[in-house]
């Protein structure tokens, strides 16, 4: 009889262990910085989720940094399957890319994409080796997921990627695929949601701060905006005195004045299809960018 007790004790555990709950990749506000070491010489990437979107009624964060974004990436996460996507916008054609897939289970494969990134854009399918609990923050765990090339993969490149649960790939964030590396393309060696560090790689540096201040969370002025019919409903908690339409590009389209109105439509019918970024400017000459794709 105890024996019985203790198996259904240990299938109890194993239960609640399996069950555990999901950790969010994205936050409302996400900072992944990434070392690159060349020789004695090292230095920081910093990429981050720069303001929100909607493409298709759906929401994104839209990823900016250094190098490899330039503000055309957008991600979004569905909790209920576990799973990141990122969406480009690149020469007037839009992709949609299966990053992770924090569902998987062990012997599970994945099909590696690698967009605008060192690694193969194709990077073939990948095999879940094994699931480890690993400390990512003093004495706070994180499930790690390891794995290698499948036997049908035959890239000349052969990587080890290392994801993260709340975090995503120790190498880019665009590079589910890459192997993290901080004597080559780089590799993650802090990570900060809302401001607070989540993630923290002691071997690679003694300290780490956040670069991004927190701009969009401590501005006061807070802002909702969609497009639909492409018709631009703005609305703020702080009256606006103006806005500005730019290009992608960086180039002026367009100013209005809003006359101290909390409430705003914007005319978009005569642009072509595209992203645009939207500067609002409130009475108290607080500033704000909304980016968004006009279908």
């Amino acid at each position: 009889m105890k024996t019985l007790f203790l198996m259904l004790g240990i299938l109890v555990y194993l239960g609640v262990s399996q069950a555990q709950s999901y950790t969010p990749m994205l936050d409302n506000q996400n900072e992944w910085q990434v070392l690159s070491c060349y020789g004695d010489d090292c230095f920081k990437d910093v990429y981050y989720t720069n303001g929100d979107t909607i493409v298709n009624g759906q929401n994104h964060k839209i990823l900016d940094g250094y190098h490899y974004i330039s503000r055309t990436f957008l991600l979004r996460e569905e909790l209920s399957s576990k799973k990141v996507y990122l969406k480009t916008h690149i020469n007037n054609q839009q992709n949609e890319y299966l990053l992770y897939n924090f569902s998987m289970q062990e012997g599970d494969s994945i099909e590696m994409k690698n967009p605008i990134t060192p690694f193969p854009e194709d990077g073939g399918f990948y095999t879940l080796d094994s699931i480890r609990p690993r400390p990512i923050l003093h004495d706070h765990m994180a499930k790690f997921y390891f794995f290698s090339p499948s036997v049908s993969n035959q890239n000349e490149i052969q990587t080890k990627p290392i994801w993260v649960e709340g975090v995503g790939s120790l190498s880019l964030v665009t590079a589910p695929g890459g192997h993290p590396n901080y004597f080559g393309v780089g590799q993650v060696s802090c990570f900060f949601k809302n401001g607070s560090l989540f993630y923290f790689d002691g071997d690679m540096q003694d300290s780490c701060d956040a670069v991004m201040k927190n701009v969009e969370m401590n501005n006061l002025l807070e802002t909702k905006f969609y497009v639909a019919n492409s018709i631009g409903h703005l609305q703020t908690n702080i009256p606006i005195q103006s806005l500005d339409l730019f290009s992608s590009q960086g180039q002026l389209i367009r100013q209005e004045s809003i006359g101290n109105k909390t409430q705003y439509q914007v005319d978009f019918k005569n642009l072509p299809t595209g992203i645009y970024i939207l500067r609002v400017k409130s009475i108290q000459n607080q500033m704000k960018s909304i980016k968004f794709i006009l279908q």
